[in-house]
């Protein structure tokens, strides 16, 4: 009977056809039996960085700051925030002065970083300086003086910090007095009604120079602060009230506060640390390091009123548990599909963002707010809409994919429930079979007559069990299953197993399950009320705290429990047997039947587990990201802007906007330039920025950035640069694409044969006994199809194909199974529906690189396709040597981009019998012949 309803060797994914032409000559029929020459184990993902370099000193190197430069009435007004701020003459030119020279026209310096360093002169006229910074360190070549005398306006210089290090400092840092000595007895400032120059220092703890005792006493620090002044040696009066200090808990307390409410350093490090990680975030001392500055900075930001910093946390924090990098995208993660609907995607997500001409559009608006941060008087609430309506669309993305999270959930619990009855059932029917058995032989006993024989026997067909899939498992599973290729691994033969280990294995699952589905509730539910945490900015009670971070933790729990779930679910590699202790139980009919309907739950079991865990990891991708723009909007709309403090704060909130503004942009960049790697095998460099962190623009030439001017062209060139190589990489893109649609582009497609026989003796005894290992698992599931145990195990095809002209940046055309031999040459009785099926990933072999890659994984509203590409053939009715009679490319050209899949990669068969009651026995596969049609791009 023919099965005119499945056609053959048609790919079945997405609708997708990926065939061969009918006017393409076939030259020869490449045979690979026992060929090793592929070293497997020297693939390595495509982006992989050839030197990974030290994250520590990338982190200590990165210098990038913030710098707001305006005039005021009395000079100008220089504000510095940043992570890391080292004053060097190079660095900060516009504030570096020679000796003999001053800064005659600054009024004021504030410096907010994590860590100041102060290694060259500020050599002041007047005015005044701030530093604010966890650690403020002064080097040998660090000073502060005032060259003029406060005899108009005060003078001051105040240091807020958990550690002043003053430990390679020369021994007066402060070069200035605080007093008029030249007049001691009329002093001409510093007395009542006069104007003074002060010094407030608060520090939880100093470090002095080398043979310098700190004090210990609290009223001892002014005195030792006085020792780094002019003052020092001077006899003790009213002058030392120029000085204020704090210290220990005192200033420990001072310091948190001003952490929690004004200080905008945090922002700057989260940012940085964002940066740095997308530098290599495959790496695994960049995630290590990433994760130990997380940890340390975790409750620090938690602490602020202002969620920006902590929310940036939270986005590295899901990234490098899950292996990926801040778009979600693991390193072996190469789109091979869809690749007309992404370039038309990009191409309007460009034309949104930069305009038609690269110099308008969404980036020139949030640019102007930029430019005109020193003069606005209030945020622009326009672009806050825009910022509101793209976080509006995402979170409706996000709810949409948990209301289908929920419906899958609701499945998989009552599959489980399912599964676990028959279970229940197969168990109890073993028992009543065993007592049935242990009454015959007593009986049998009784009347002397001859024990019946047990032995234990195995079902017909086979048990699956549910596997997760390498998709799920990240990148590393992905590469381990393409090494896997190296060996023939003639162990693939079924193995057995007893209910009590099935019952054992499957309540396993069902507990890890039962505990990811209890906190994944409290994900999915209290998202809400994590936005809303960001929302407030702290301004939320006791209650609303705990629920967040009860939230931060279930998603901990829920990545920690899905690792251990992976680990269960058995990975695919060989068929399993029920075995009983004797042959009543392992033929019973009822047992059979129960058998068979267990293996279609646990079809479903698999499906719905790995389109869960798929869709959770995508779900924490997009809700961390939300919560990111959340928290800038927030602040947007909180901040009032009536100072230079203020203003600063806007310029930096808007480089936030701006990143999150491109970040679509820059994950399809990072996507398409991926695809162009795999497809054409040459690497489009691209700026660092522009493919891994879609970071806005900064202005790194300090000395001239009050000239607004010069920032407006500065701002124009950098939306013009990047918009030009996004420009770039999409021309290529389109071309490359236009040239695979061109049947002339295309070598000659070529059939690589795989045959196996269960007779045959010639070649080596590990590839025969692979071949003939599959043969067996192949007729095994054949047999429990035709009994209804229709398990669809994945059957491993002992394919080893070689490297040569042909194979080298090949990709799989087609699959034709062209000859089926029976035992005895009997035709069968009925169709049987051979499967072969690729992964969707693999290696790409080229001359001088091997990288492992694997499509895309895009998750939405219906749930995460992770299913592997098929070619189904009917057989005996559509087995035929001539592979053109089942593929013809020249009707499906056109689609070709939308299903590039490597050659090289670990194929597996499935079996299905559709009309299971045509047949009286099953019939034996005594040899089986498939052709892999392979192509490459000219």
């Amino acid at each position: 009977m023919s099965m005119t309803n499945v056609p053959a060797s048609k790919p079945t994914f997405r609708n997708t056809h990926l065939l061969l032409t009918s006017s393409a000559l076939i030259v020869g029929l490449l045979f690979f039996r026992d060929a090793m020459a592929v070293d497997f184990k020297s693939c390595t993902a495509p982006i992989t960085a050839d030197d990974h370099g030290d994250p520590a000193a990338a982190w200590d190197g990165d210098r990038r700051v913030f710098v707001f430069d305006t005039q005021g009435e009395q000079g100008r007004r220089v504000r510095v925030v940043g992570d890391i701020v080292e004053l060097t003459p190079e660095l900060f030119p516009s504030l570096f002065r020679a000796d003999g020279q001053y800064l005659e026209d600054v009024d004021s310096i504030t410096i907010d970083a994590r860590e100041i360093v102060v290694a060259m002169p500020i050599r002041m006229a007047g005015g005044h300086l701030k530093l604010n910074a966890q650690r403020v360190t002064f080097k040998f070549d660090g000073l502060v003086s005032f060259v003029r005398e406060p005899v108009t306006t005060d003078q001051s210089v105040e240091i807020m910090t958990r550690e002043l290090d003053l430990s390679q400092s020369r021994s007066i840092p402060l070069l200035f007095a605080t007093n008029d000595w030249a007049f001691a007895e009329a002093p001409r400032w510093n007395t009542a009604g006069k104007p003074s120059r002060t010094i407030s220092v608060s520090a939880e703890a100093i470090v002095p120079r080398p043979g310098v005792n700190t004090p210990l006493a609290r009223d001892a620090y002014t005195s030792f602060l006085v020792t780094l002044t002019l003052d020092r040696q001077k006899p003790e009066g009213a002058w030392t009230s120029a000085y204020a200090v704090s210290s220990g808990e005192t200033a420990e307390a001072a310091y948190s506060d001003a952490l929690a409410r004004s200080f905008q350093w945090p922002d700057a490090t989260a940012m940085k640390l964002q940066r740095i990680f997308s530098t290599d975030p495959y790496d695994v001392r960049m995630r290590e390091f990433i994760s130990t500055a997380v940890e340390n900075y975790r409750g620090m930001f938690g602490s602020r009123i202002s969620k920006v910093a902590e929310a940036g946390l939270l986005r590295l924090e899901q990234a490098y548990s899950a292996g990926t990098d801040l778009f979600g995208l693991s390193e072996t993660s190469v789109p091979m599909t869809s690749v007309a609907h992404r370039i038309s995607m990009f191409e309007d997500m460009m034309a949104d963002i930069y305009g038609p001409d690269g110099n308008t559009g969404l980036m020139k608006l949030w640019d102007d707010q930029k430019l005109n941060a020193n003069t606005v008087t209030a945020v622009d609430a326009a672009r806050v809409k825009d910022l509101q309506a793209d976080v509006k669309k995402k979170t409706d993305e996000v709810n949409s994919i948990g209301v289908e999270m929920s419906k899958k959930e609701g499945e998989l619990t009552n599959i489980e429930a399912a599964i676990s009855s028959l279970d229940v059932q197969m168990k109890n029917r073993e028992a009543f079979l065993q007592q049935t058995l242990d009454k015959e032989q007593d009986e049998r006993r009784q009347k002397g007559e001859v024990l019946k024989v047990v032995q234990a026997t195995a079902t017909v067909g086979s048990i699956i069990f549910p596997a997760a899939a390498p998709f799920v498992v990240g990148a590393s599973a992905i590469i381990a299953a393409q090494q896997a290729m190296q060996e023939p691994n003639a162990t693939l033969g079924a193995t057995v197993t007893s209910m009590q280990d099935i019952a054992t294995r499957h309540i396993a699952i069902v507990q890890l399950s039962l505990q990811i589905r209890k906190d994944w509730n409290v994900v999915q539910g209290d998202f809400g009320q994590a936005v809303d945490y960001v929302k407030k900015r702290g301004k939320t009670t006791d209650e609303s705290k705990k629920r967040f971070e009860a939230w931060k933790s279930a998603g901990v729990s829920v990545r920690d429990n899905s690792e251990k779930l992976i680990k269960n679910l058995e990975l695919p590699g060989s068929t399993e047997k029920l075995e009983f202790s004797h042959e009543d139980a392992a033929k019973d009919p009822e047992i059979v039947a129960l058998l068979g309907k267990r293996n279609d739950l646990v079809k479903t079991q698999q499906t719905l587990q790995n389109d869960l865990i798929a869709m959770r990891k995508d779900f924490e991708v997009r809700s961390t990201a939300i919560l990111e723009t959340e928290a800038v909007i927030a602040d947007l709309l909180a901040l009032q802007i009536s100072n230079d403090e203020e203003r600063l704060r806007y310029l930096e909130l808007s480089d936030w906007a701006r990143r999150n503004l491109i970040r679509d942009l820059a994950r399809e960049a990072s996507l398409l330039r991926r695809s162009l790697y795999y497809a054409v095998g040459s690497e489009l460099e691209l700026p660092l920025d522009v493919t891994l962190m879609a970071e806005g623009d900064l202005v790194e030439t300090y000395g001239d950035i009050s000239d607004p001017s010069k920032l407006e062209k500065s701002l124009a060139d950098a939306r013009a640069r990047r918009a030009a190589t996004y420009g770039i990489l999409l021309s290529r893109a389109k071309t490359e694409y236009e040239k695979l649609k061109a049947e002339n582009k295309w070598n000659i497609p070529i059939p690589i044969l795989f045959s196996a026989d269960i007779n045959e003796t010639a070649g080596d005894p590990q590839f025969i006994a692979a071949r003939r290992s599959f043969i067996a698992n192949l007729n095994t599931e054949i047999a429990g199809a035709i009994a209804n145990v229709d398990s669809r195990t994945p059957i491993r095809i002992p394919f080893y194909p070689d490297v040569i002209g042909t194979t080298e940046g090949g990709v799989l055309l087609g699959v034709n199974i062209s000859a089926v031999k029976f035992s005895g040459n009997k035709p069968p009785e009925g169709n049987l529906i051979l499967t072969v099926d690729h992964p969707r990933f693999g290696s790409m072999q080229r001359a001088t690189s091997c990288v492992v890659v694997a499509d895309v994984i895009e998750t939405t509203a219906e749930g995460a396709n992770i299913e592997p590409i098929s070619w189904p053939t009917s057989v005996p009715s559509d087995v035929t040597p001539d592979w053109r009679a089942n593929i013809s490319f020249a009707n499906e050209l056109f689609k070709i981009q939308d299903a590039m899949y490597p050659f090289f990669a670990p194929y597996t068969m499935t079996v299905e019998v559709p009309q299971p009651r045509e047949w009286t026995s099953p019939p034996t596969i005594e040899s089986i012949e498939i052709q892999f049609i392979v192509a490459k791009p000219n």
